[in-house]
């Protein structure tokens, strides 16, 4: 009985983590264009939690996806991975823009 209980639960576990990383940003071609190197990119702006919207790049024909974050690029292989932290970077941005607003007064 232990044993199915322990696969039962396991089972669900793996279910909850698998439904949560199945949550998406939505995201819309804004722009393409073509890169010094005549490699072709699309912008697409993401539809973050709490109203926020973030830019990610697409290059390499959809194999790379990428951001800017604090003037560094970042790359990932996976559209979800790169809007996840383009929606979280934003998210800090925006929150140490307010605590400097706030600071002034």
């Amino acid at each position: 009985m232990r044993v199915i209980v322990g696969y039962l639960a396991s089972w669900m576990l793996l279910l909850c983590v698998s439904a949560h990383a199945s949550e998406g940003y939505d995201s819309e071609k804004v722009k393409t264009g073509i890169l010094p190197s005549g490699g072709f990119y699309s912008l697409y702006e993401v539809d973050c939690n709490d109203d926020f919207t973030a830019t990610i790049a697409s290059m390499n024909r959809n194999r790379q996806w990428c951001l800017s974050e604090s003037g560094e690029l970042s790359c990932y292989s996976r559209r979800q991975d790169a809007s996840s932290r383009a929606c979280m970077s934003g998210r800090v941005a925006v929150i140490e823009d307010n605590r400097k607003a706030v600071g002034k007064y």
